[in-house]
């Protein structure tokens, strides 16, 4: 396998949760629209919170994948949506499919690596979806945290940790 070829199967291990990384979907499982809004005290935001915001910025990665130039937010803050909660078990699950989705549109970037991002001059499509896999996993990790403190870890076909 030539270094390129590593290259791309690190970012899809990354992006599929292999290796050190979580399978996303296992992350999500057993989850329900009254568990993903549940915030334990000292925890800055919930599982609903967290996932949509994660929405936002692989929507934002995708963008610049496509060279389109998303809007840059003013505020970190402006990343992370308000207090609203899923009206009803469909909206959880929606969520869902569309982080899942837009992992598998990631996808479809890996073939040209080198390949400069026209609204980052000087960032490849590697750096992006590098970027990309290290905010999921951080957020993913989170998630598990989250979990843990409310009891309800472990998916019955996730992972242990």
């Amino acid at each position: 396998m030539e270094s390129g070829q590593h290259l791309q199967q690190t970012l899809l291990n990354g992006l599929h949760g292999r290796g050190s990384h979580l399978n996303p979907a296992n992350v999500f499982e057993d989850l329900d629209c009254k568990l993903v809004v549940e915030h334990p005290s000292g925890v800055p935001h919930s599982i609903w919170q967290i996932i949509n915001h994660m929405i936002y910025w692989q929507e934002f990665s995708l963008a610049l994948l496509s060279n389109d130039t998303p809007k840059t937010p003013e505020h970190a803050s402006d990343s992370w949506m308000d207090t609203a909660i899923p009206a009803r078990e469909s909206e959880w699950i929606s969520a869902v499919n569309t982080f899942l989705e837009g992992l598998h549109a990631a996808k479809g970037f890996i073939d040209d690596l080198d390949k400069t991002v026209a609204a980052r001059q000087g960032r490849s499509r590697a750096e992006v979806i590098g970027m990309l896999i290290g905010h999921n996993s951080y957020h993913l990790g989170q998630i598990v945290f989250l979990r843990q403190i409310l009891g309800a870890w472990l998916p019955s076909l996730g992972d242990t940790w």
